[in-house]
């Protein structure tokens, strides 16, 4: 059996939102966090997991390493630590624009009318939105 420390990352980005261990298939411990998030509101991982089902979108689940059953929470610890910073992981803002106007919101509030997604990497250090570098 697999043992291995996955990320949840939002649709369409790279940005790993929560680190978590399974031995089970990642896509079933998707499924898992999914279902949790439909009952529960107990922490910001089930209301940024409800706030893309509201929206219509499904979280990336993604491999970042195969662990042993000896040595998971180490490495556990150490992805969390690695992305903690960098990405804020669950606590991290959305970017959303309208027109030239540019706000975060939590991840788990919805989407205010006329305004629309946007990504760190367009905008400049004005705060102002750069065209889309191509992925």
């Amino acid at each position: 059996m697999k043992h291995v420390i996955y990320g949840l990352c939002e649709p369409g980005t790279k940005f790993v939102w929560y680190v978590g261990y399974t031995k089970f298939p990642v896509e079933e411990r998707l499924e898992g966090h999914l279902a949790e998030s439909r009952d529960n509101n107990t922490c910001h991982r089930h209301r940024w997991l409800r706030s893309l089902v509201r929206d219509g979108l499904r979280p990336a689940i993604v491999v970042l390493e195969q662990v042993t059953s000896a040595n998971w929470e180490a490495r556990e610890r150490h992805w969390i630590a690695k992305l903690k910073k960098p990405n804020r992981l669950v606590n991290r803002l959305r970017w959303i624009r309208r027109g030239g106007k540019v706000r975060r919101i939590r991840p788990y509030q919805p989407l205010p009318k006329g305004w629309r997604f946007g990504f760190p990497n367009e905008i400049n250090e004005l705060g102002q939105f750069t065209k889309r570098k191509a992925a």
